[in-house]
């Protein structure tokens, strides 16, 4: 086979990468991103049930067991600003609107009179949506100039805007769908750390197109601040894929 079909693809490959970056170069810009993440609720599942109150139409309405956790798959988005302190190192600041919370299987019990006028149990699956505004500073570190692959670590602190449980029951072979407001559940802020990694390419006359996939997860409890049986240890957590677009002042 000739040598050519072997070194073509690698030779591809590194003109792709280091021709995409020449001009990422300035040190103040300014970005847009966007994505999806996978979200859940870590702690066990009493604190759990403590935290999310109750489960159906009503507050109150039955005792409820949770048959397993599921993760919330949500949308993010935002913008933020940029500086580059030298060819390998950026900091940024982002200003998002993040979907977060969880979802689990139920498996319930009504009391009687409480639905249909009977007792019996229910079978469905209730979302936690948490939404939340949130501020994360990041550091990027470039291993070389002109690589396209990065890593980053930082901080966040995110400030909780709905709190809602939505689901559908399935009771007695019929259905019904229910959603109430659970705000006050929750701890208004939240405060985290947050790590991933990214791949950037140059993009238009002057811009950076890029990748990034992040984990993060809260550091204070979340939980219920009104519990009278005292806050649950409930921790956000996350996994976010995203892309953006980066332009340079």
């Amino acid at each position: 086979m000739p040598v050519s079909k072997f070194y073509l693809p690698g030779l591809l490959c590194l003109v792709f990468s280091v021709g995409a970056f020449a001009q990422d170069s300035a040190h103040w810009s300014v970005f847009i991103q966007g994505g999806y993440n996978g979200s859940s609720i870590a702690g066990s599942s009493s604190q759990n049930e403590s935290a999310v109150g109750s489960v159906g139409p009503s507050s109150g309405l039955f005792n409820s067991g949770y048959g397993g956790q599921k993760p919330r798959i949500g949308w993010e988005g935002g913008l933020g600003m940029a500086y580059r302190v030298s060819s390998k190192v950026l900091f940024n600041l982002g200003l998002n609107l993040e979907a977060k919370g969880g979802a689990v299987r139920l498996d319930a019990f009504f009391p009687a009179g409480a639905y249909n006028n009977i007792e019996e149990s229910a079978l469905g699956k209730s979302v936690f949506a948490l939404n939340y505004l949130t501020v994360p500073l990041r550091i990027q570190w470039f291993p070389a100039r002109k690589w396209p692959v990065y890593l980053q670590a930082g901080v966040y602190y995110g400030r909780l805007l709905s709190a809602e449980q939505r689901g559908d029951l399935e009771a007695s072979g019929s259905k019904s769908r229910y959603s109430n407001r659970i705000i006050s559940n929750y701890n208004l802020d939240d405060y985290g750390y947050t790590g991933g990694i990214g791949w950037r390419r140059h993009l238009g006359p002057d811009g950076i197109f890029f990748l990034e996939t992040d984990w993060e997860r809260s550091l204070p409890t979340i939980g219920a601040r009104n519990d009278p049986g005292g806050k649950p240890e409930l921790f956000n957590q996350s996994l976010s894929l995203r892309a953006g677009y980066r332009i340079p002042l």
